[in-house]
């Protein structure tokens, strides 16, 4: 009973992948999916369930490497039932006596909230990133623009001078008050 309350789901399997013991987080976990029960064996759970977890080749290697090694391995499991996804944080402890393996302590802690937040921090990052580029590429282009614009403006002011002068020009080769040395200045 005091272990149906604690937040992360256990089991216990023994060397032929029977479960011994679980708690109520672990059924709760694949509740609706893949029935918990005791002495039912884990690797037909999970290959009899292949559409949720398609698991148990997977489960059962890392489960020799924690035997072989004697430590504690750890891996994750993102899994989806219809329109429910979970990330599974697996630990896999092997329960060793005299020297004789007797079978594996299995945790699993539900990351999904962790693994989303990720996931949203990531894209807000990326989008982040997308929206500095577009920033720094609009600075360069008002930069760019800018210095073309400078002389534009100069060449333009000099060409309506131009324009102007060739205007006096010809409007004053009909006044009979312009002298030569007018004519002269403007040309």
């Amino acid at each position: 009973r005091i272990v149906d309350n604690v937040s992360d789901s256990y089991a216990v399997i023994n060397e032929n992948y029977e479960i011994l013991d679980f708690n109520k987080p672990m059924s709760d976990c694949f509740k609706g999916f893949i029935t918990i029960k005791r002495m039912g064996n884990l690797l037909k759970m999970l290959d009899d369930n292949k559409g949720v977890v398609s698991d148990g080749i997977t489960f059962k290697q890392y489960n020799d490497r924690a035997r072989l090694l004697r430590e504690t391995v750890f891996y994750e499991k993102h899994l989806v039932f219809g329109e429910t996804e979970k990330y599974l944080e697996v630990e896999l402890t092997p329960i060793f006596s005299e020297g004789d393996y007797l079978g594996t302590i299995i945790l699993l802690k539900d990351i999904t909230k962790v693994k989303k937040d990720h996931i949203s921090i990531q894209e807000k990052q990326k989008d982040l990133r997308e929206t500095e580029r577009l920033s720094s590429l609009g600075q360069l282009i008002g930069g760019v623009t800018h210095n073309f614009k400078t002389p534009l403006m100069a060449i333009s002011g000099t060409a309506n001078a131009i324009d102007d002068l060739a205007n006096e020009y010809i409007n004053s080769l009909e006044d009979s008050e312009v002298a030569i040395d007018d004519f002269i200045e403007i040309a």
